[in-house]
């Protein structure tokens, strides 16, 4: 046990430095354009007043949040340390990481000077515990720096790669393509097809319908070679109007070709030209207006629309309401 006078004080923050690689960075706006596309978030670090913003207020800048790796939408994602615990010389640290992030404890005694405490830690995207030893019982400070890694040296980080469906972080060329850092290249060719009219958003079944359980369908084609797999980041909005009727993510139930159910990504398969995706709509009871879901690829401005409907417009599904309208003593009113 620590002397009652003997303070320790743990300070923590997360020290997002730069790992000093080449990142994927076509709009050179210095931030992942991966995590841009993952979140939708090109605007919200656009310039360096948008960079410095703390879109879900969590304490993070929009600039740091790219840097983690986290979502600056949602201030439930966001690096920040979930427990300490001492016991004598002994320290115990558990804060929640990214997948591909490399993390590590630093301790100081008067925030000046930092030194790195154990080893650094290559991070799975589950909550980490850090358990150090031997460390000073006077008052201390820590924080955590969380950099990304590149383990195949080809410019794009650990964690971009393992948002993107066949890319190794072991690999420089995962696809077999016989040429160094052949990763980056492809990546860059598929980007550059998403905002220049080479991929496209089309929604072939416009309606879906609670009561008889039909699905809506949209299809991502792209044009060009199909040699290679591409992923697709899906963000749902409603209407761009906001007095009409616009779905929320509880309506519906998102899913590929194969009747998977689809959280964030969707990826159109090597030798494909193109995918589906079909939003099965949930069953409730709930009459309410056609509302409508905006799918949006990425950060880019390739979008469609589909309707939720209650249910197909037949004479089965009609219901007929009938008022009775009666005069109000001392107002003078007329009809026809």
């Amino acid at each position: 046990m620590r002397s009652p006078t003997t303070l320790l004080l743990c300070f923590f923050w997360l020290d997002l430095a730069n790992s000093g690689f080449a990142l994927i960075d076509q709009n050179n706006n210095g931030v992942c354009d991966v995590w841009e596309h993952r979140y939708n978030a090109t605007t919200l670090v656009a310039d360096e007043t948008s960079k410095q913003a703390d879109q879900d207020g969590d304490g993070k800048n929009n600039l740091e949040e790219s840097q983690a790796g986290t979502d600056p939408r949602n201030a439930n994602s966001v690096h920040r340390i979930k427990s300490i615990s001492s016991s004598g010389s002994q320290i115990e640290i558990t804060y929640p990481t990214q997948a591909g992030k490399t993390y590590q404890v630093y301790s100081s005694i008067d925030l000046s000077t930092w030194t790195a405490v154990g080893t650094a830690q290559l991070a799975v995207g589950q909550d980490v515990t850090t358990q150090l030893s031997a460390q000073s019982e006077a008052r201390t400070f820590y924080r955590i720096g969380a950099v990304d890694a590149d383990t195949d040296g080809d410019g794009i980080s650990n964690w971009a790669e393992l948002q993107l469906t066949g890319f190794k972080t072991d690999q420089d060329d995962s696809f077999g393509q016989g040429a160094s850092n052949a990763d980056f290249t492809l990546l860059a060719a598929q980007l550059t097809a998403l905002q220049s009219g080479g991929i496209t958003l089309s929604a072939p079944t416009p309606t879906a319908f609670e009561k008889e359980n039909t699905a809506a369908k949209f299809t991502i084609t792209r044009s060009g070679d199909t040699t290679y797999p591409v992923t697709f980041f899906l963000h749902w909005s409603g209407h761009s109007n906001p007095v009409k009727g616009s779905a929320s993510t509880a309506d519906f139930t998102a899913k590929n070709q194969a009747s998977e159910t689809l959280t964030r990504t969707v990826t159109i398969p090597a030798g494909s030209a193109s995918t589906d995706v079909f939003i099965h709509p949930a069953q409730d009871t709930i009459i309410e207006v056609p509302e409508t879901l905006t799918c949006t690829l990425g950060s880019s401005t390739v979008t469609s629309a589909i309707r939720i409907c209650d249910a197909t417009n037949t004479t089965a599904n009609a219901t007929l309401f009938v008022a009775q309208l009666i005069a109000t003593p001392g107002i003078s009113s007329s009809g026809s």
